[in-house]
């Protein structure tokens, strides 16, 4: 009996199946139907399932880009078919309707999409939640400014001041890096009036996933850099009964009194606590850090309120930020010795110094403007030359009165090291101050140094953000000719 043979077809599937499992696992479909809803007119697959590809579309391809998505998804519909269990009109991924979901995407209530993400993924990710990580990015673009739109002009951090940015603010578990709480923002804002917001987005959120009771929550631990060390930031925190983790930046009081601070650590070096990495298991390991800390008594004016509060203040100075900025001074000092040397070099072109104080005034600036005045010493020599003019040829008459001119020039003739003021140059190098209103008991000194540090994993997600994988930078916007 002949059989009709079977007609097969063939598909790349890649990673689809991993990435569409994930998403399908997060109930993102789901989440996303109930708070997008769905129009009456509305044909074919929901807004939930149109999320989920275009976002493996995104993850797979690294393309953010709403016109590839059509042609995409015709190359592996057989496999998107079986993946989500439906079938798929032609028409379902065009620009069009990728449109509609992001003007609804942007409508909707994120903060209640995010929590209901976060539960999702919480029964799945069992995660300590007692400290969360805060950092801002921003991701600049070619864009129309508009006075009331997202992308504005401002402080770039990814050197390119002429484009219009966004802002990013993010809070994360930590060390785990997962994220709890997301906001975008114009370009122009400020990053330390970002923090407390976040703050009180992440304190709800984890509230609505604790069934404890309010008072018997045990407080968070915020870490952040130094633009979450503002002293209103700080007081916020302290009155909401959680902890702070933050640097200090170098600025204002802290400025005037951190000279005193490292004096005071290294008149007293033998007391200094070192610190160890946490899975030192060497015969030998390699320090990390050092320091000693302090107490001191804060108040500022919070809503017409006192809020007054204790802080511990750590004096530190990292092993590695100290031979980092020692090879550095070690390069600026090389570099300013042959530009000391280059400046008064004979040749075309080259100018002559003939007042000694102006060569002076340059060395001086030269030297301050590298940051290694008092480190080295230059000596200024001194040349002159005699010349007799007579104002006509030959030789003058004898007896004649011949004048006599000088070319004075001064040029250095000697640099060499202060090797001393270098050395206590050294021994100050390396120091921070870190602050935290949390006890002992709590946060010893080293586990402030381990915990601060274990925080660089939020500047991971960043870069799969803003680069590779998802590469997000530039953001592209297409304007339609009128």
């Amino acid at each position: 009996m002949n059989t009709q043979p079977p007609i097969l077809q063939e598909e790349r599937v890649d990673d689809i199946p991993l990435m569409m499992g994930i998403l399908r696992r997060m109930n993102i479909a789901e989440i996303l139907d109930k708070h997008l809803g769905r129009h009456y007119k509305h044909q074919g697959v929901s807004y939930g399932i149109l999320s989920i590809v275009w976002l493996t579309y995104i993850l797979t391809q690294s393309d953010h880009r709403k016109s590839a998505v059509e042609e995409w998804t015709k190359q592996h519909r057989l496999a998107l078919q079986a993946l989500l269990g439906c079938t798929l009109r032609s028409q379902e991924f065009i620009d069009d309707r990728l449109g509609i979901l992001l003007r609804r995407l942007a409508q909707a209530n994120w903060q209640a999409i995010e929590t209901d993400l976060f539960h999702a993924s919480f029964s799945i990710y069992r995660f300590p939640t007692d400290c969360v990580r805060l950092d801002s990015t921003t991701s600049c673009g070619y864009h129309a400014i508009e006075p009331d739109g997202v992308m504005q002009l401002g402080h770039s951090k990814d050197h390119r001041p002429d484009l219009p940015q966004l802002k990013i603010m993010a809070g994360v578990s930590q060390p785990l890096a997962f994220p709890l709480v997301t906001a975008i923002v114009p370009g122009n804002r400020a990053d330390d009036e970002l923090y407390w917001p976040a703050i009180v987005n992440v304190k709800a959120l984890l509230r609505s996933a604790s069934s404890s009771a309010n008072a018997n929550e045990p407080p968070l631990l915020f870490c952040g850099d130094r633009k979450m060390a503002s002293l209103n930031t700080r007081g916020r925190i302290a009155n909401g009964k959680d902890f702070y983790l933050t640097v200090l930046p170098h600025t204002g009081t802290t400025a005037k009194l951190f000279d005193s601070w490292v004096a005071k650590a290294l008149d007293n070096e033998k007391t200094l606590i070192p610190i160890w990495p946490k899975d030192a298991q060497a015969e030998t390991p390699i320090r990390i850090a050092r320091g000693y800390e302090f107490k001191r008594d804060l108040a500022t004016t919070i809503e017409r309120e006192q809020i007054v509060w204790t802080e511990r203040v750590q004096i530190l100075q990292s092993d590695c930020l100290f031979d980092s900025q020692k090879q550095l001074l070690e390069k600026r000092l090389r570099q300013v010795e042959k530009d000391l040397w280059a400046l008064t070099m004979p040749g075309p072109g080259r100018r002559i110094w003939r007042v000694k104080k102006e060569l002076g005034q340059e060395i001086e600036q030269l030297l301050q403007t590298n940051r290694v005045d008092g480190l080295l010493r230059v000596e200024v020599g001194k040349q002159e030359k005699v010349k007799r003019r007579t104002g006509k040829p030959g030789r003058p008459r004898k007896g004649e009165a011949v004048p006599v001119e000088k070319d004075v020039r001064y040029q250095v003739s000697k640099v060499s090291r202060h090797e001393e003021a270098i050395r206590e140059k050294q021994r100050r190098l390396g120091w921070y101050a870190q602050v935290t209103n949390a006890g002992k008991e709590r946060l010893s000194l080293e586990g402030s140094v381990l915990t601060y540090r274990e925080g660089a994993g939020l500047e991971r997600p960043f870069h799969q953000l803003k680069d590779k994988p998802l590469g997000i930078r530039p953001l592209v916007s297409v304007h339609r000719i009128r």
